[in-house]
């Protein structure tokens, strides 16, 4: 076991300077090796918020499976998906003017905008991903802050649904 002490130096509020202690199994036997640690503990926050939606939006936990041989397949379907979600929630949150139709499917934008009766074309992802947890019962007032992870996966199901039925019955020629 190893130990990485990371402490804020001259932080500009004293208050909230970083101080962690990491303990890792990695070997530490240089500057560029703490560097790393550090590197793969601040991918920790990235990793709670996957699982975060795994669990509360998937709600893979409360699922009835009982044997791994169940769970796995299952888990592995669910996590492509909250990658996924947790790909356009980033990208609403740091680029939230980003157009929708460069990281949305097409048949996607197409079936939300004829549900809401608004043409998608300048769709921002931070418009998209509202609309996406409003189907999921998110209610989009402005003082509502963001989408949590059970309206976004509700919506997220709704919206593929829709999308699928819509193709069933508009085949392409």
């Amino acid at each position: 076991m190893q130990i990485v002490h990371v402490k804020e130096l001259d932080a500009p509020d004293p208050e909230a300077a970083i101080d962690w202690v990491l303990y890792t199994s990695l070997p530490v036997e240089s500057f560029a090796d703490a560097q790393g640690v550090i590197a793969a503990y601040q991918q920790r926050w990235s990793i709670e918020e996957w699982h975060k939606c795994l669990k509360t939006g998937c709600r893979v936990t409360v699922r009835q499976l009982q044997t791994r041989e169940r769970l796995e397949p299952l888990i592995a379907l669910l996590s492509i998906q909250a990658v996924r979600l947790l790909s356009l929630k980033n990208l609403a949150k740091h680029t939230p003017d980003a157009l929708a139709k460069n990281h949305v499917p097409e048949s996607h934008l197409e079936v939300l905008s004829r549900k809401l009766k608004r043409p998608p074309e300048e769709w921002t992802i931070h418009q998209f991903v509202r609309e996406v947890a409003g189907l999921g019962g998110f209610l989009k007032r402005k003082h509502d802050g963001q989408p949590g992870w059970q309206s976004i996966w509700s919506g997220w199901q709704y919206l593929i649904q829709l999308t699928e039925g819509y193709q069933l019955a508009n085949p392409p020629p």
